[in-house]
Formats: C-alpha cells, sequence, structure tokens
C-alpha cells in the first residue's frame, strides 16, 4: 500500500504542476466531486491517462508496481509531441459546488520544446522515493491547426422525379398480448436479456495469468433463471429516475456527453435508489444482480479468462490497449481514455453488452476475501454487510489494463463511493 501512495502523491504534484491547480481532496472525490482530466487544461492526452490512473481512488485501479508506472509515463512521452507555442485556452471550469473549495485558474501550457518537463517527472517520483535516475520527458501536445475554408460546392438541379403509385396499407398486425411474465416495457425501462438457469464453476483456475487469491477457491454454483440487463443503466435512464424522483443525485459526465453512455459517478447506495424506483414504477422485482449471477451471465458457458476467450481486444471491448495479456495480442494500442455509448462492442453468447470494460458494475454483494463458504445457489453473499462496509464490482473499465477485464476478476469500494469509472446493470427476478 506505501508504493501506491507514493504513485499517488507524486501524481498530485505532477497534475498541480501542469494544470495550476490541485486535484479535489480525497474526501470531496468520495462524495461525487469529479478529478477534471488535465486534458482539459492543455496537457496531452496521454498523459492526462497516465495521471488520471495515477490518481484512481481505489488503490487497485492505480499502478500496482514501479515497473507499470514507468511504463505508463514512457508511453506517455513517446506519443506525446513537442510543443509549439501557448496550447489552446482551456475551457472554463464547472462552477463550484456550495461548500467546495475552488482552485485557481490554470495557466496556459509552457510554450516551445520540452524545457524542464524532461525532467520533472523522474524528478517527482524520485522525491516520493519510487524512482530514481529514470527520467522520462513529457510534452504537452501541439495544438491543432484550423482546418481551411472549403469552397462551396455548386449542385447541378435534378430532374422531377415522375409521381410514385400509391402504396397500399400495410396491413395491420395486432400483438400477442402480455402474459403476467412479460409485462410491456416502458419507455425508461433497461432493456432486458432472460438467463437460463444452470450451473458452473465459479472462480479462476490456479494457472490462469493474472490470476488473485480473492479469486478462489473455485466452487460450483446453480443459477435459477433470472433476467439481466442487456446493457448497463445509461444516463438517460439515470435521468429518468432524478425527473421522477425516485434518485437524489445527478451524476457529473465527465463532458463526455449524457443519453446512450453508462451512467458513471454513481455509488451502489445510489443504484439501491434507482432499483427501488424502477421497481415501484414498473411493478417488477429489479435489483442488483448477484456476483455468482453475474459471473455466470459473463462467461455465457465459457470457461476461459475472457467471454471472448484467452484474449480480448480493443474492437471487442473498451479497455486501454497500451498493454498486453499474457502476450496474446490484446496490446493494441487503442486507449479511448473514456467510455462508449453501452452497445458500441460485440454481444457475449447470451446477447449481454460490455460485460468487459467500459465501467465497473456494482453488484449486491458484500466483500469477502475469498469464497471459502459462499453460497452455492447463486444468491447474494450478505451475511457480513454490518461489518465489511464494502461491496464488490466486476468487469473493469475504460481505465484498466487488459487482465483487469477477466471474468473472474473482483474489486471492492465502500457502499458510498463515487467515480467516473463506476456504474452498474440492473437484474431482475423471474416469479414463476
Amino acid at each position: 500500500m506505501l508504493v501506491r501512495t507514493d504513485i499517488y502523491a507524486a501524481a498530485a504534484v505532477l497534475y498541480r504542476m501542469l494544470t495550476g491547480s490541485a486535484p479535489p481532496d480525497a474526501h470531496d472525490r468520495t462524495q461525487g466531486e469529479p478529478l477534471p482530466p488535465a486534458a482539459r487544461f492543455g496537457v496531452s492526452a496521454t498523459v492526462s491517462a497516465a495521471l488520471d490512473r495515477a490518481l484512481a481512488m481505489a488503490a487497485g485501479e492505480r499502478p500496482q508496481s514501479v515497473v507499470e508506472l514507468q511504463r505508463a509515463l514512457a508511453g506517455a512521452a513517446g506519443e506525446a509531441v513537442e510543443g509549439k507555442g501557448p496550447g489552446p485556452t482551456p475551457p472554463p471550469r464547472e462552477p463550484p459546488r456550495p461548500g467546495r473549495k475552488t482552485g485557481r485558474s490554470p495557466p496556459p501550457p509552457p510554450a516551445g520544446g520540452a524545457g524542464p518537463w524532461r525532467w520533472v517527472v523522474g524528478g517527482i517520483l524520485g522525491v516520493a522515493g519510487i524512482v530514481t535516475m529514470d527520467y522520462v520527458a513529457m510534452r504537452v501536445a501541439a495544438p491543432v491547426a484550423p482546418i481551411p475554408a472549403q469552397p462551396a460546392l455548386v449542385t447541378a438541379p435534378r430532374p422531377e422525379k415522375p409521381t410514385p403509385a400509391p402504396i397500399p396499407p400495410a396491413p395491420v398486425v395486432v400483438p400477442k398480448p402480455n402474459t403476467p411474465n412479460t409485462p410491456a416495457r416502458l419507455a425508461f425501462e433497461p432493456e432486458m436479456v432472460p438467463i437460463p438457469a444452470g450451473s458452473f464453476l465459479m472462480g479462476s483456475p490456479a494457472e490462469e495469468p493474472e490470476r488473485k487469491d480473492r479469486e478462489g477457491p473455485q466452487h460450483q454454483v446453480q443459477i435459477p433463471a433470472f433476467a439481466l440487463g442487456k446493457y448497463e443503466v445509461t444516463f438517460e435512464q439515470w435521468d429518468a429516475c432524478v425527473t421522477g424522483g425516485g434518485c437524489a443525485h445527478r451524476p457529473a459526465d465527465q463532458g463526455w456527453g449524457r443519453g446512450t453512455r453508462p451512467v458513471t459517478n454513481v455509488s451502489w447506495d445510489d443504484a439501491q435508489e434507482y432499483v427501488k424506483w424502477l421497481s415501484t414504477r414498473t411493478g417488477k422485482h429489479y435489483r442488483l444482480p448477484s456476483e455468482a449471477e453475474w459471473e455466470y451471465a459473463v462467461r455465457a458457458g465459457t470457461t476461459t479468462p475472457f467471454s471472448t476467450g484467452n484474449c480480448i481486444i480493443t474492437t471487442q471491448a473498451n479497455y486501454d490497449g497500451n498493454y498486453d495479456y499474457a502476450g496474446c495480442g490484446a496490446k493494441t494500442g487503442v486507449y479511448l481514455v473514456k467510455t462508449q455509448p453501452v452497445g458500441s462492442y460485440p454481444a457475449n453468447r447470451w446477447g449481454l453488452y460490455d460485460m468487459h470494460g467500459n465501467v465497473w458494475e456494482w453488484v449486491q454483494d458484500c466483500w469477502h476475501d475469498s469464497y471459502t463458504g459462499a453460497p452455492k445457489e447463486g444468491s447474494a453473499w450478505l451475511d457480513v454487510c454490518g461489518t465489511s462496509g464494502r461491496r464488490v464490482l466486476r468487469g473493469g473499465s475504460w481505465i484498466v489494463y487488459p487482465q483487469d477485464l477477466r471474468s473472474a476478476n473482483r474489486l471492492e469500494l465502500g457502499t458510498g463511493f463515487r467515480y467516473h469509472l463506476l456504474g452498474f446493470r440492473v437484474a431482475r427476478t423471474l416469479t414463476p
């Protein structure tokens, strides 16, 4: 933990030097205050992404070793381009919330070449006790040249088309009446996928690359039939809950847009408000999936590290493609540095989208360090909720390495923790 803490401290100093403002303090960030990406202040997107990871509130999201941090910063230096003058004027910051401390307006990026940025990263990390005699060049991205004006297009007049013959009316299709098990889906209601009953081996085998002790021991679990969200809950669906009075928190979208992007900056407690409101409005029993249900659904009958097989690539999920997994080819060089609209990647065998990457997904279970004593019938494991205070997240996110997208990987956070990596999808109990 000491190394990860030093990494956070060094990144905070570097963030302030590059942007002119200190990152929000840890307490405010746990209460929903977002970390403004350094890219907003003229810093290159690659350097901004490296800082974003190093400043992650969850220790498990930060570089896990000095080598990982060095690689991230070295990659940032290798892909950034040398500045050629002052960068573009950064966009205005969001108005401060009542009671929040405000930072200074950031200065423009430094002009000219690399200058002191060649040694500033290595110097700061050296003071933190992480890096010695290993300096990384960091440069601000050059401003984008304006696009020259294009001449107006001159089009010839189109010939008149003959009046088409009238189209006969389509036959009236009478929908089948809804049964008690399949009531009509309302406009704001998430689309659900029925998951068949079955059993599976939960957890990861000892020989799986990057496997962690918390993913074992493997154990057989019987899962009853249930329904799971086809997509992660979107901002559009969350905002309907806010408008309807069921959700008190209106999360920030990091400037990436709302609509069909997965809702982020929501806690486990916030998700409970949403499923309660959704259940009341629809008359159906919505909830978060159990951890066993989630892993059963992501695997969809597979036993490999990913539902895609022994490897995953950036055309299949949203993650940091600058890193590989067990030499399988997951390193594609593609890193989008933000969420993508739900359904942007292929579904798994059971028709579920974005089970790997995009956002970490809250599940119902309390955190346990292993599966010793875990339920065998697929229910949520709730016996230590009063003392643990932590819940489970699954699936990885847009910022993580491919190893963190594995079907068996697990993360834990407190129930009130909000961050722009965190979202969820809903489950529904199917009545007989």
